[in-house]
C-alpha cells in the first residue's frame, strides 16, 4: 500500500514566474504533511494541488499519483501579507485534498483534524530533529533544526545550559531556497568539537562540513 509522501500546491507551466511561486508554496504543503504524519492507506504516493483562476472539477489520475486543480485569487494572493497567503494557500490545499478524498474513496477525518490543527495555529514550520546532545563538559546540550517559510530555509542548531532552557540561543549553520533538495542534504549530523564550537556534517558528503563558534 503507497505511503502518503508529498503534498504539492502548484500553478501551470504557462504561469508567469511560475518556478519562484512554486517555491513559495513548498512551506504549507510540508507543514501540512509534518503535521498529518504517516498516512500508509491513502493509494496514493504524491498529491498535487494545482491553482489555477479558472480550474477544472476533472481529477487526473497517474501512477501513486493525482492532480486537482482549485480556483484561486491570485491577485488577492500579492495583495496579502505573508501571514495571508500562507493561509489562502492552506485553504486552497485542503478543498484540494477533500476532492481526492471522495475520488478515491479515501477517509476525510485524518485531513480535516490537520486543517484545523493549521488553522488555529501561526503556520510557522520550525522542526526540532533527533535528541539533544551534550557538549564534552554536559554543562550545554544542542539540538539540530530547520524553519521552511515562503522564501528561504535555514537549517540551524538550538543550544542552552543544562537544566535551562530558557537559556535557548539558536545558531544558524545555512540558508537556502525554500525547497527540499536544497536544504534537506544539509539535515545531517550535529556534534560537539568542543565545549564551544559544533560541527555539521551534511547527508550530501560532497558538501562541506560546517564549524559554528557557539
Amino acid at each position: 500500500m503507497p505511503i502518503l509522501r508529498d503534498l504539492t500546491i502548484s500553478v501551470p507551466l504557462e504561469f508567469p514566474n511560475d518556478r519562484a511561486f512554486n517555491l513559495s508554496t513548498n512551506c504549507v504543503g510540508s507543514l501540512f504533511l509534518h503535521t498529518l504524519g504517516r498516512l500508509d492507506n491513502a493509494s496514493l504516493k504524491k498529491i498535487i494541488v494545482e491553482l489555477c483562476e479558472r480550474a477544472s472539477p476533472r481529477i487526473d489520475r497517474m501512477i501513486d499519483v493525482c492532480l486537482a486543480q482549485e480556483q484561486y485569487d491570485f491577485e488577492r494572493h500579492y495583495r496579502s501579507s505573508i501571514v495571508d497567503r500562507k493561509r489562502m494557500l492552506l485553504d486552497a490545499l485542503f478543498r484540494g485534498l477533500l476532492r481526492v478524498c471522495d475520488e478515491y474513496e479515501l477517509s476525510k477525518s485524518r485531513f480535516v483534524e490537520t486543517y484545523q490543527v493549521l488553522k488555529d495555529g501561526d503556520l510557522q514550520f520550525h522542526c526540532e530533529l533527533r535528541k539533544p546532545i551534550s557538549s564534552p563538559n554536559r554543562r550545554r546540550k544542542a539540538q539540530l533544526g530547520y524553519t521552511h517559510e515562503m522564501d528561504f530555509a535555514a537549517v540551524w542548531a538550538r543550544v542552552w545550559e543544562k537544566g535551562r532552557e530558557d537559556t535557548v540561543a539558536e545558531h544558524e549553520f545555512v540558508r537556502t531556497d525554500p525547497h527540499e533538495l536544497r536544504f534537506v542534504p544539509m539535515l545531517g549530523k550535529l556534534r560537539w568539537l568542543d565545549n564551544e564550537t559544533l560541527q555539521l556534517t551534511p547527508r550530501d558528503h560532497r558538501r562541506k562540513e560546517i564549524v559554528k563558534p557557539v
